[in-house]
């Protein structure tokens, strides 16, 4: 199977944050892990907030997990998809841009 890049930790603490936001959500846990856990924290988390700070009016029948993945995918940047290292040699090499040589 696919391994899971969303911690069951930063599952809970976003779904609490929508259920605080929009009261009226109706979200199974166990099936938005399902759904949402190729993703990582990070996406799942900047997602969230998007949508608590920006969507203003939420219906009965809001599927949350797809407003979830796709506000994620619209987000991804490629820094996103960079490991630790690639992240570390890219801030490397930028810092330099702008400085006087």
């Amino acid at each position: 199977g696919i391994k899971p890049k969303l911690t069951l930790a930063a599952l809970t603490s976003n779904l609490a944050l929508l259920l605080k936001a929009f009261p009226t959500c109706q979200l199974d846990p166990e099936l938005a892990w399902q759904m949402l856990s190729d993703l990582p924290d990070s996406l799942v988390e900047r997602a969230t907030l998007t949508l608590v700070q920006t969507k203003r009016e939420v219906y009965p029948g809001t599927n949350w997990i797809a407003e979830i993945r796709m506000t994620a995918l619209e987000q991804r940047s490629i820094a996103d998809e960079l490991t630790r290292e690639q992240r570390h040699r890219l801030k490397t090499l930028t810092a330099s841009i702008g400085k006087a040589p």
